[in-house]
């Protein structure tokens, strides 16, 4: 695959976060998507939050709403990389990039780049609150921004903690 496209369902999904890896070209032209069977849990290890931060999982009956980013420019594939510590990027491995098919809404699919917490950085423990809250502010806006309350939904039907319980969002 020549163009590159990224899938992200975390705090990327906040415009402010986002702008520190994408350019505003890149965020405005960015579309919702669906990545079927996988859910949200939050259960990916994070010593800079403290706790533990978004992840996704497999998981045939749920599926998780999203941006699509993309083309990415190398330079916003490369921020990326390191932003999600992918293999290559940094030394230790906290995201592994998966290639999955996602279905651009309101129409069309494509392949797109996602991170999956590599096994040794996925545990127990207590949820950021000022990460929930950057992710789902972003939530919001995107609600918003495209008319789709199912990005709220969706986050509060299929976002889990540490694959035992609904979680209990802000929004």
């Amino acid at each position: 695959m020549n163009s590159k496209f990224v899938f992200v369902y975390g705090s990327l999904l906040n415009k402010e976060e986002a702008l520190k890896e994408i350019q505003i070209d890149t965020w405005n032209s960015a579309k919702p998507a669906v990545l079927d069977g996988f859910r949200r849990v939050y259960n990916k290890l994070s010593g800079n939050w403290c706790g533990t931060v978004l992840n996704i999982e497999k998981s045939p009956k749920h599926s998780v709403l999203g941006l699509l980013f993309g083309p990415l420019k190398k330079e916003e594939f490369d921020k990326i990389g390191k932003r999600e510590c992918w293999p290559g990027y940094r030394r230790q491995t906290h995201y592994q990039r998966e290639l999955e098919n996602v279905k651009i809404i309101p129409e069309g699919t494509t392949e797109a780049y996602t991170s999956m917490a590599a096994k040794k950085f996925v545990g127990i423990g207590d949820i950021p609150p000022k990460y929930q809250k950057i992710v789902e502010a972003g939530i919001r806006n995107l609600s918003k921004k495209f008319n789709l309350p199912e990005f709220i939904e969706n986050y509060k039907e299929n976002t889990f903690y540490s694959n035992v319980k609904k979680i209990v969002p802000l929004i």
